[in-house]
């Protein structure tokens, strides 16, 4: 007869049929149970119950049932577990210490009991997953049955067959214990190292010896994990084929983390599974977290989780309405997801990650060897009451299927009811095109904007090293961070715009913490649901926050679960963290629309030098950041070579000055570098040609040429704006050993011009040459420095005074601009033999690795002027900037990082 025995009714209805068909009932043999692993931050009620049931209440059933029966025997089959520990077992270990302890409390009662704590019984359910205590050996069924009865006269007995070291090594305290002690006096135990000085030992170790290091430890490590002898782990071998499973894998991970101090994600394990590999790469990433020094990492790509941008979509019937939860990664979205899923109207699973894939195919092979596809797994598990192997498999025949992603969600749709579907996935704001996806799949669907302090983003997600699980490469994670949270939020924000506003709602973390009840009521109106006092009580019932194996991580927020209720004091986190660079004008722009207050960062800004160099007869300034010099322009000093930092030499446009890069020159030199922008002859405080003088090409390329001898020997770097753009191209193709890299800001090129016109401006530039054009007069600094900032509104109040300062001289009862009024003529700029076609030809002789950067609302460009610069130089990189024509103003921050990657 089949009874569940946690059912009182049915086994009670199983024991009436045999007292009244059957001999009198004489003994009782429990051997039922289950098991549902998982790490215990992990462990779920659910999993809790599902694993006490048969063992507890069903015990609990035949204990209670039985109590008028003559028994001669009453046999619980308990386990080692609930001698020895199993990681990964703590609900097993707990359902089996009941076994143990209900022996006892019948014995107290003149009852018969017996609690065998079995070890690995062949035919038992170890042999179906995987044994968690090392040195545990297998026992034949048949032996087990013969020492049986020479056991039904104790109370509790261990049958365990192991390698007493091998299982006293995982647990140490087993030695201090007077049940173990007898079987483990003769064995020697080694001194086990602990987290803290292996962390020590590897902090103390020279960088050039933590590889090897590293190599021994993992050996140890995870030999013990796979229960091989050290030896057997080939450093070359792939661990996979060796037969480490995803389990192993986790375990591994756990203690990785906990003994470097890292986090880690299993894309990381999967990607170095040979210990040599594995081993360089925790050497670097060690360093890269606990040694603060100056490095320049790879500008991060804007490309996450897919390979490529999602493709538009378009279903001819549409799917009714859902609620997406739009937001950046680390931004409060598993507490908001969590606290919905209190909510009987609503179905809040964990991350989806559906939108940007046609098919389950598709995402299957984007999401492949990552935890990330568990979401949907764990989805099905609460939708459709399955187990996880259930669940796993219903998955993999969607996937086998090629079911598209319209179908996925008509079927969650159709398990969730009356209930409103959510889906919260962070990583739909990564591309635009994902959002448009969710109006193309669903009609009148809702979206939560939740947003979070950039501060507190960026620096959660740096300490998770968030950068690694979105496989952003050796990218500067504050960096990737930043984008990150950027990108997201324009994404949301430039989306919702085409949405009726009565379809999105906005939710501010820092708000959600400290009020829950006042956000969540106004969350509740906007959905058309009643508020339920559950929703601010997150960390009540089942809200399928557990992972959905043992090696799983948690879905969703790693630390959701280390809290047991909403905690307030984080809207205020983001005031304590002091970021290693100012964000970009980008981020800040963003931050200030979402009403999120930027303090002024604190930092050390690198000083101005102003040194003079002798060309020719004429004292030319230089603006110098990072360098040696402290002399003002108007003394004429030896400028000396610095060759312990690599030279970035940034060249203006026509009637500017080199203080113009000022605010790009800062975080290159935070960097380690030195920026030298000089002010061009007649230009800021370099002296103006005089009488006879000439501003002609070649002047301005032989003046460079002169500086560059004075200030370095070594490969630069070369920056130039606009007029001065032209000069780098040209110095760059005549001398290009010397150029490591070629940056172009909004380059221009040479006019065409026929022989009608040359003619008419050669007679307006004679012209001005006979009667120079006066400056206008300006009543004081601060209007100067208004008709700078008119020109670029961009421009910060304090960068426009100290530019109309450094350029301006008294004048009658006023000021008047310093720089050659000659200069507004251009006059031979255009005339030295550099006709557009000849300018052309030189660009295309550039060998140097070349960068163009332009402004997305620049006018200085006509677009067929675009196409034959691209087409002069096909191989430099192109970067499109949001800003206009001056940049390096503009965009500061942007185009500094552009410059060191």
């Amino acid at each position: 007869m089949s009874v569940d025995i946690a059912q009182e009714q049915e086994l009670k209805d199983v024991l009436t049929t045999v007292k009244n068909t059957m001999s009198p009932l004489r003994g009782v043999v429990h051997c039922a149970g289950l098991l549902d692993d998982g790490l215990l931050q992990g462990m779920s009620w659910e999993k809790f119950s599902k694993v006490l049931s048969p063992k507890v209440q069903g015990t609990w059933n035949l204990h209670e049932l039985t109590l008028e029966d003559s028994l001669d025997f009453f046999i619980l089959f308990s386990s080692a577990a609930s001698l020895l520990g199993s990681p990964g077992q703590g609900n097993y270990a707990a359902a089996n210490s009941f076994l143990d302890t209900i022996a006892h409390y019948r014995h107290t009662q003149n009852l018969r009991a017996t609690s065998i704590n079995w070890g690995i019984l062949s035919d038992g359910m170890a042999t179906h997953s995987r044994v968690a205590v090392k040195g545990l050996k297998p026992i034949l069924t048949e032996d087990a049955l013969n020492v049986l009865p020479q056991l039904f006269n104790t109370v509790q007995t261990g049958v365990i067959s192991a390698s007493w070291e091998a299982v006293s090594q995982q647990f140490p305290n087993l030695t201090e214990s007077p049940y173990f002690q007898d079987i483990l006096k003769p064995i020697a135990q080694p001194p086990k190292k602990t987290t803290s000085s292996i962390f020590e030992t590897l902090l103390a170790t020279p960088q050039e010896s933590r590889e090897a290091y590293l190599v021994n430890y993992l050996q140890t490590t995870i030999s013990g994990i796979m229960q091989t002898i050290d030896g057997q782990l080939s450093p070359s071998d792939s661990l996979l084929d060796l037969g480490m499973d995803s389990l192993m894998v986790m375990e591994a991970i756990n203690q990785l983390k906990t003994d470097l101090q890292l986090m880690l994600y299993p894309r990381e394990f999967y990607e170095r599974p040979r210990i040599n590999s594995l081993a360089k790469y925790l050497a670097g990433e060690f360093a890269r977290t606990y040694e603060k020094k100056t490095q320049t990492n790879p500008e991060p790509q804007e490309e996450f989780f897919v390979s490529s941008s999602p493709t538009p979509y378009t279903l001819d019937k549409k799917l009714p309405g859902i609620v997406f939860i739009l937001s950046s990664p680390r931004s409060g979205s598993t507490l908001l997801r969590v606290m919905l899923a209190g909510h009987q109207d609503l179905a809040s699973p964990p991350e989806l990650h559906l939108l940007p894939f046609d098919t389950m195919e598709q995402r299957e092979k984007e999401l492949t060897r990552s935890h990330l596809g568990e979401g949907l797994q764990r989805a099905f598990i609460d939708l459709k009451g399955l187990d996880a192997t259930q669940s796993e498999n219903l998955i993999a025949d969607l996937v086998k299927e090629d079911r598209s992603i319209p179908e996925v969600y008509a079927l969650l749709q159709e398990l969730a009811g009356d209930r409103i579907l959510i889906d919260k996935s962070p990583t739909y704001a990564f591309y635009r095109e994902t959002l448009d996806r969710a109006e193309a799949m669903f009609d009148n669907a809702k979206y939560i904007h939740l947003v979070r302090h950039p501060y507190a983003v960026i620096e959660s997600f740096y300490r998770l090293r968030m950068d690694k699980l979105v496989g952003s490469g050796d990218s500067d994670p504050y960096q990737v961070a930043e984008l990150v949270w950027t990108k997201s939020n324009q994404n949301i924000l430039d989306f919702l715009k085409s949405i009726d506003p009565n379809r999105h709602h906005l939710i501010v973390y820092e708000e959600l913490v400290k009020n829950p009840t006042q956000v969540m009521q106004g969350l509740c109106e906007f959905l058309e649901i009643p508020f339920d006092p559950s929703l601010v009580n997150p960390y009540e019932g089942e809200r399928m926050t557990d992972g959905v194996y043992n090696q799983s991580m948690s879905v969703g927020d790693p630390n959701f679960l280390k809290r047991k209720k909403i905690d307030p004091t984080l809207a205020d986190t983001w005031k304590t963290i002091r970021l290693p660079q100012p964000l970009s004008e980008t981020s800040r722009q963003v931050a200030v629309s979402l009403n999120y207050e930027l303090p002024e960062p604190t930092v050390v800004i690198p000083q101005i030098s102003e040194e003079v160099i002798s060309v020719r007869g004429l004292n030319l300034c230089l603006c110098n950041w990072g360098g040696h010099g402290s002399a003002t322009c108007g003394q004429t000093v030896s400028v000396r070579r610095d060759k312990n930092k690599e030279l970035i030499l940034c060249l203006h446009g026509i009637l500017e000055q080199g203080l113009a890069w000022e605010d790009v020159a800062i975080p290159l030199v935070e960097q380690g570098y030195r920026v030298v922008a000089p002010d061009l002859r007649g230009h800021g405080k370099s002296d103006h040609v005089g009488v006879g003088g000439s501003y002609n090409m070649l002047d301005f390329l032989g003046d460079i040429d002169a500086i560059v001898n004075n200030i370095t020997d070594q490969e630069f770097t070369l920056v130039g704006h606009s007029f001065g753009s032209v000069l780098a191209a040209m110095y760059a193709s005549i001398r290009p050993h010397q150029i490591k890299k070629l940056i172009l800001v909004d380059p221009v090129i040479p006019s065409q011009t026929n022989e009608s016109e040359a003619v008419e401006q050669l007679a307006t530039h004679l012209d001005y040459l006979a009667s120079p054009p006066e400056h206008p007069i300006f009543n004081n600094i601060e209007e100067a420095a208004l008709r700078l900032h008119l020109a670029t509104p961009a421009m910060s109040e304090k960068l426009s005074l100290r530019l109309a300062e450094r350029i301006t001289e008294p004048y009658q009862n006023g000021l008047r601009w310093s720089w050659d009024a000659n200069l507004r003529t251009r006059a031979g700029l255009e005339f030295n033999g550099i006709t557009r076609s000849r300018y052309l030809s030189i660009l295309k002789s550039i060998s140097t690795p070349i960068t163009l950067i332009y402004g997305d609302k620049s006018e200085f460009n006509r677009p067929e002027d675009l196409i034959i610069q691209e087409k002069a130089m096909p191989t430099a990189k192109k970067i499109i900037l949001s800003g206009g024509h001056n940049l390096h103003i503009e965009r500061p921050t942007d185009l500094a990082r552009i410059i060191l990657k």
